[in-house]
């Protein structure tokens, strides 16, 4: 996507820090399309990733009204 300062992003990255109980890590996550160059008509995938494996992928399209 075209930032408003004119350069260009193909993603994101956030750590997830979490306590590992079980072998296992619970974390939430969410994104929001708020601001004007979200809120357009496009494809998006969101990814999350555990170390080289993506674990989680999903896919959308947003819509102009």
């Amino acid at each position: 996507m075209t930032l408003p300062d004119g350069s260009f992003s193909t993603g994101s990255d956030r750590l997830i820090r979490g306590k590992i109980s079980s072998s296992q890590v619970i974390a939430y996550t969410g994104y929001d399309l708020d601001e004007d160059y979200e809120l357009v008509e496009r494809d998006w995938v969101f990814e999350i990733w555990y170390q080289d494996k993506m674990v989680i992928e999903q896919k959308f399209t947003t819509y102009e009204w």
